[in-house]
């Protein structure tokens, strides 16, 4: 669960600020929601369900975390699928 100001990625690949957790004023039903504003872009609003597992966001990587990483790639050996259909099958698992 993520907290107000929080920033996360969205699946869509944008950068968004938690800017509420509650019950939208368009929102019939008793379903939470995040209220997502844009990083880039303070008039883009997106809204997700508190509880939907069909969206897919994560957390924003810290600075540190990002160089760590980028420290590790010249000893990351790359994988390479020469089959077509199971490539794709691949990337899709694990997306």
């Amino acid at each position: 669960m993520y907290n107000v100001n929080d920033v996360v990625v969205h699946e869509n690949g944008g950068v968004y600020r938690v800017a509420a957790i509650g019950k939208p004023d368009f929102v019939n039903g008793p379903e939470t929601y995040y209220t997502l504003r844009s990083v880039g872009n303070e008039e883009s609003t997106i809204y997700v369900k508190l509880n939907n597992d069909k969206v897919y966001m994560r957390p924003v990587m810290s600075r540190k975390e990002a160089k760590e990483y980028l420290e590790q790639l010249p000893e990351m050996t790359a994988e390479y699928e020469a089959n077509n259909k199971e490539r794709e099958r691949l990337s899709r698992q694990i997306l």
